[in-house]
């Protein structure tokens, strides 16, 4: 019964539209004699009326669909707007069906999403993996027609012979179309394969929001993305700490250095001027004691020459014994003189010695 009135409802709605294109000619007839503001409302009223039965068809073919009737009449009379049928058919599009457009099963959703969630790459080079072994294959021809045609363009330079030349130039023509035709179909599948990749992301980025999958599904799936977000991001602020971490042990470590180099330079200065200063007090005590042993040395000396010409010889023994032991003791004063330690040995002394 249905369908023995579609036929029927089809001539009404042609009818109906053949009378309104009938009354808006009638309206622009010139004996109607329109202003601009008539013109602009019928303008208008046209706009409308396209509107309104786009509308009509709209609903005519989801009422087809509801029906699942396929009448050849039917098509014929619908085919003027068949054409906007894909553009409608985008306003139901979903993640579900988009995935199953995509090689994905629906109720395998999840579990895909789960292993893209898991490691992105793998998943996509899984799936690309027919296609990029293709590409591979091509990428070895299109290296297999350069070397043919590095071969045939040095043979050319190095012939003589005029047929041989054209013969061998239509080789090398030949082998720049095959090149060019290879390039073409790598460029194709590669941008196949960008395609699907940029419409896998899009398809899991939007998963969240897929109504074909149960709540409990979509709960799992959004607190598993949070949790591996979060556990993301502690990571990432685990390894921003050690990071931290080891660059302050590095300042520590350098720190400690320099006060040990900084401490071991001041102990050395320490010894340094101790042993300065001693070498000083040394120099002072030297020049007060050779001062009283050469004072000695000259009264000696008089006391010398004085038994001398007295002709007593035993005060004469007295003074050379008394000459003698003054000398012994200037030499002895002058000796640790030339023994102190000076210049570059105390360098080398305050170096060796951490603690003064």
């Amino acid at each position: 019964m249905i369908l023995n009135l579609i036929p029927l409802l089809l001539v009404a709605v042609a009818a109906y539209y053949l009378y309104k294109k009938f009354i808006a000619e009638r309206l622009d007839s010139p004996q109607n004699n329109p202003t601009a503001k008539d013109k602009a409302d019928k303008a208008k009223e046209k706009l409308e009326q396209k509107e309104s039965k786009l509308q009509e068809l709209k609903d005519i073919e989801t009422n087809l669909a509801d029906l699942k009737v396929v009448d050849k009449g039917g098509i014929i009379a619908l085919t003027t707007y068949f054409t906007a049928k894909k553009g409608i058919e985008a306003f139901g599009s979903t993640p579900a069906n988009r995935a199953e457009q995509l090689g994905i099963p629906k109720e395998r959703l999840p579990e895909h999403r789960q292993k893209y969630l898991d490691n992105r790459k793998e998943y996509l080079n899984e799936r690309q993996e027919t296609h990029k072994k293709e590409l591979d294959e091509l990428y070895k021809k299109v290296e297999k027609l350069q070397e043919e045609k590095t071969q045939v363009a040095a043979q050319i330079n190095e012939t003589n012979d005029s047929q041989e030349k054209a013969k061998l130039q239509a080789q090398l023509a030949s082998l720049e179309n095959q090149l060019k035709d290879v390039k073409g179909q790598i460029s194709k599948k590669e941008k196949q394969i960008a395609n699907d990749e940029k419409a896998i992301d899009d398809l899991f980025k939007e998963i969240s929001n897929d109504t074909s999958l149960t709540p409990e599904q979509v709960q799992k799936l959004e607190t598993k993305r949070k949790m591996e977000e979060t556990q993301a991001e502690i990571r990432k602020l685990e390894l921003q700490n050690q990071k931290e971490i080891n660059e302050k042990n590095q300042e520590t470590l350098l720190e400690i250095e320099r006060i040990r180099a900084e401490a071991k330079k001041v102990n050395q200065e320490k010894v340094k001027r101790m042993i300065e200063e001693n070498n000083k007090q040394i120099v002072e005590s030297i020049g007060e004691k050779t001062s009283k042993l050469e004072e000695q040395q000259v009264q000696i000396a008089a006391d010398l020459k004085d038994a001398r010409q007295k002709g007593d010889k035993r005060a004469e023994q007295i003074a050379l014994k008394a000459m003698a032991e003054v000398n012994k003791k200037l030499g002895l004063v002058k000796g640790v003189a030339t023994n102190l330690i000076t210049g570059k040995d105390i360098d080398e002394l305050a170096q060796t010695t951490d603690q003064p």
